[in-house]
């Protein structure tokens, strides 16, 4: 038989499943045993069917040979009626319509058996809900970075100030996890499962390869760059784009538009290597990279604007020493008080 076409109904009237499903001490049957197996692509209908048989829980009612036997006789004194011909001429006419007649019968009798019995045990049954998987979160305040190794082998190394929530065991049919802030995959190959990332408006869909999301809630543009591999990008309105090595596309939240274009790893990646970098930077973005990154807090003197742009590259150094070095090209002064960063 080929099963690759059962339905939820197929599944539900066949005999050998109903005992494997009902009777569940009783697994000799190996087809049913291994059948999600050989046929992976019917798992949705499969447990659908299981569940319904189960909420179910009819028994077959075996037909009492008394009421056959007086259904029989009905029918015969029918048939033996004055006013219905036996002429061999009208016979091919009679067989039809008592067929008809038959087929309205099993329909009544078999609705009414769903209207009074089965209906109002489905209704009084509480649905049982799936076994639900945990949802684990790893967070990192500002001021800290963090590296994980997911499940299937996947390396995440999460930026300051980010979250990710990923379910302690990921399905057969993808691995999903959803991001806030900003973080670098090294993703396993899978080709049957894809791993999907949630960024806000923004999925990205890979099989296996690098890359790197960053999403800030308080930032206008969420940016996902490939180092190497494929990746698809999708936005809320379908969108779509796919990337290759050195390309990245920028989400604007507000306007909704997506941007693909290339970029240089040294200064898109570099956070990862430990190290910061600053190109064509403003004031308000060197503050928001230094207070994730050293945790802390930057108070600004009340009217001071500082339009320099700020170009640099540091590689483990303190916040006074990068201090130092962005004020070769400005004329700010500052004061540093345990978590707090006086800008003058």
């Amino acid at each position: 038989m080929n099963y690759s076409n059962f339905n939820i109904e197929d599944f539900l009237a066949d005999e050998g499943f109903q005992n494997f499903i009902l009777h569940p001490k009783d697994k000799h049957d190996h087809l049913w045993t291994n059948f999600l197996k050989e046929y992976p692509e019917k798992r949705a209908e499969f447990m659908e069917a299981a569940k319904l048989l189960k909420h179910l829980e009819i028994e077959p009612r075996k037909p009492i040979p008394e009421e056959f036997e007086m259904d029989i006789q009905e029918i015969s004194a029918y048939l033996n009626q004055p006013n219905i011909t036996t002429k061999r001429n009208n016979v091919v006419q009679l067989f039809p319509y008592w067929r008809k007649i038959a087929a309205a019968f099993l329909f009544m009798a078999f609705s009414a058996t769903l209207y009074f019995y089965v209906l109002p045990k489905v209704l009084e049954k509480p649905v049982a809900e799936a076994p639900s998987i945990e949802t684990i979160e790893r967070e990192t305040p500002k001021g800290t970075k963090l590296i994980l190794t997911l499940k299937d082998g996947t390396r995440v190394k999460l930026n300051a100030e980010s979250k990710l929530s990923f379910p302690e065991s990921f399905s057969d049919e993808f691995r999903e996890v959803t991001l806030v802030g900003e973080a670098f995959f090294e993703v396993a190959k899978d080709s049957t499962k894809p791993f999907v990332i949630k960024s806000g408006n923004l999925t990205t869909t890979v099989l296996g390869t690098a890359f790197n999301i960053k999403a800030y809630p308080g930032e206008e543009d969420i940016k996902v760059a490939v180092e190497e591999g494929k990746v698809k990008v999708e936005t809320a309105k379908k969108q779509t784009n796919m990337l290759v090595a050195n390309e990245m596309v920028t989400f604007n939240k507000m306007a909704g538009g997506i941007q693909k274009s290339h970029f240089n790893p040294a200064e898109i990646l570099c956070w990862k290597e430990n190290t910061i970098c600053f190109k064509d930077a403003s004031f308000d973005e060197i503050k928001t990279t230094l207070e994730r990154w050293y945790g802390v807090d930057f108070i600004m003197k009340e009217g001071l604007e500082i339009k320099e742009e700020f170009n640099g590259t540091f590689v483990n150094k303190s916040l006074e020493e990068v201090l130092i070095g962005l004020n070769y090209t400005s004329n700010f002064k500052y004061d540093i008080n345990g978590k707090s960063v006086f800008i003058r």
